[in-house]
């Protein structure tokens, strides 16, 4: 199942859905497993991040506390919100995205970005 960034209709309904879903196995001590893609050219600068808290805010809007095994002992953050135009998403992180000093792009090929999290059932 996808959160996608920027899509209108029935997939601001399906991020609304999936963050219910990870409220509520937050809510029951299991921690959520998400897949990250950017816009990022490569089709492996994909990554990996554990949900361990949320701060709900609207059917759209929410805060994700995310372990980044890249980061270890900082909290990382995943935000969605309603988008600027009606029926739209947007999603956005601290998490490390963007081109790095070699030019390679992690993740996304802008910093903070994100165009899909996919919350991957254990």
């Amino acid at each position: 199942r996808a959160l996608r960034a920027g899509e209108q209709g029935p997939f601001a309904d399906a991020l609304a859905r999936e963050l219910d879903a990870i409220e509520s196995r937050l809510r029951d001590g299991r921690p959520v497993v998400l897949g990250l893609v950017g816009d990022a050219p490569d089709p492996f600068a994909l990554h990996q991040v554990v949900v361990f808290g949320i701060d709900r805010r609207g059917p759209l809007a929410a805060t994700l506390a995310v372990y980044d095994p890249n980061a270890p002992g900082q909290t990382r953050t995943i935000t969605t919100a309603p988008g600027a135009r009606p029926g739209t998403t947007a999603l956005s992180t601290t998490m490390r995205t963007g081109r790095g000093p070699t030019g390679r792009a992690h993740v996304s090929t802008r910093a903070g970005h994100l165009s899909h999290v996919f919350v991957v059932d254990v």
